[in-house]
C-alpha cells in the first residue's frame, strides 16, 4: 500500500520466511527508497488465522534490518482473523501492482 505521505507498506500475514522471492522484494524497496520514488517502506506482520504464526523468521528480520526497512508484528485479534488476513492479502496485492508499474518505468 502507498500512503498519502510516500510510505509503502509492505504486509504479510504469518511466519515469512527468507526466500529468493522475498529477498528480489527487499531489493525493490531499497531501489523505491533510494530512488526517492518513496519516501520509506515499512513491512507490517500480521498473525495467520490459520496457522496462528505471525512474523519474519530471524533470517528475515536480520536482512530487513540490515536493508534498513521497518518492520512491525502485530497480532489480529481472534474475532477479526479472517477479515484482517482478507485485508492484509488485499494490500500485499495492491503494493505489489505498484511495484509491476514502476518496474516497467
Amino acid at each position: 500500500m502507498l500512503t498519502a505521505d510516500g510510505r509503502a507498506i509492505e504486509s504479510k500475514v504469518g511466519r515469512t520466511s527468507l526466500t529468493k522471492s522475498i529477498q528480489l522484494q527487499i531489493q525493490k524497496d531499497q531501489l523505491l527508497v533510494s530512488s526517492g520514488q518513496v519516501e520509506s517502506v515499512e513491512w507490517v506482520f500480521s498473525r495467520s488465522a490459520v496457522t496462528g504464526k505471525i512474523g519474519p523468521t530471524k533470517s528475515l528480520a536480520k536482512a530487513l534490518d540490515k536493508a534498513g526497512i521497518k518492520w512491525t508484528a502485530s497480532g489480529a485479534e481472534s474475532n477479526a482473523g479472517t477479515a484482517a488476513a482478507a485485508k492484509a492479502t488485499a494490500a500485499a496485492t495492491r503494493y505489489s501492482k505498484v511495484l509491476n508499474e514502476l518496474s516497467r518505468l
